[in-house]
């Protein structure tokens, strides 16, 4: 079998705190943690350019805005895990990202556990989101104190109800990984069709903690050919 190069890179994986650079142990208003999307990773989702030389939108401007516009004192985090969800055998569930997400943010919330937090989730980060927010909530015991301290959620073109030709897209990737003796198919992947039972049923179950939170989606109006997100 055809051995390939991976398609992640763990220096990528898990919580990185991007800001401040220094001196993280000072005291904060809040933490903000950003989570990517489909197919993205915790740099170069959030980077204009190069990932490890152009401009990180975290951590070189989005500091300084949040002082004058806000005079707040913010820690800011980016959380990676497996978004190659096609291609990669690799890639887990939502589920197994969320809990992955909730188990180190925890870990670097010690101490500070009653601290607001602010998610930004791109795509597929926003899926990721809701299912940890919902395992706080049936959690509590370990995990209650995320929910509890997350005031506001920023969702960025996430696709809720699934995209529409993910099983097309999936056809035609299976036929070139067969070839190669690979296997395309993750659990994940089939997570995201369009109104599948995990989104659906993740839906329902974030509408009961919805009404605690200050929610805010963003997304494209234009149409893009070959690509439907609900």
């Amino acid at each position: 079998m055809l051995e390939m190069t991976p398609l992640i890179k763990e220096d990528t994986l898990g919580i990185h705190i991007l800001w401040p650079k220094t001196n993280i142990n000072q005291d904060f208003d809040l933490d903000i943690v950003a989570i990517h999307g489909l197919g993205g990773d915790s740099f170069k989702t959030w980077t204009e350019g190069n990932p490890r030389s152009g401009i990180l939108w975290l951590s070189d401007l989005l500091p300084d805005d949040l002082g004058k516009e806000a005079n707040a004192r913010a820690r800011i985090m980016t959380f990676g895990y497996n978004a190659n969800l096609i291609l990669d055998p690799a890639a887990g569930r939502t589920a197994t990202f969320a809990l992955e997400l909730l188990y180190e943010l925890r870990s670097k919330r010690q101490g500070s556990e009653q601290r607001p937090i602010i998610f930004v989730a791109h795509s597929l980060g926003g899926i990721v989101l809701k299912s940890a927010l919902i395992t706080a909530l049936t959690n509590s015991g370990v995990y209650g104190s995320i929910l509890q301290s997350t005031r506001s959620v920023l969702f960025l073109g996430t696709p809720h109800h699934g995209v529409s030709n993910l099983a097309g897209l999936a056809q035609l990737l299976t036929k070139i990984s067969s070839s190669l003796r690979l296997r395309n198919h993750t659990f994940a992947a089939e997570e995201l069709r369009l109104w599948s039972p995990t989104l659906v049923d993740g839906a329902r179950r974030f509408s009961e903690i919805i009404s605690k939170l200050h929610v805010y989606s963003f997304f494209e109006t234009n149409k893009t050919n070959g690509v439907q997100v609900c």
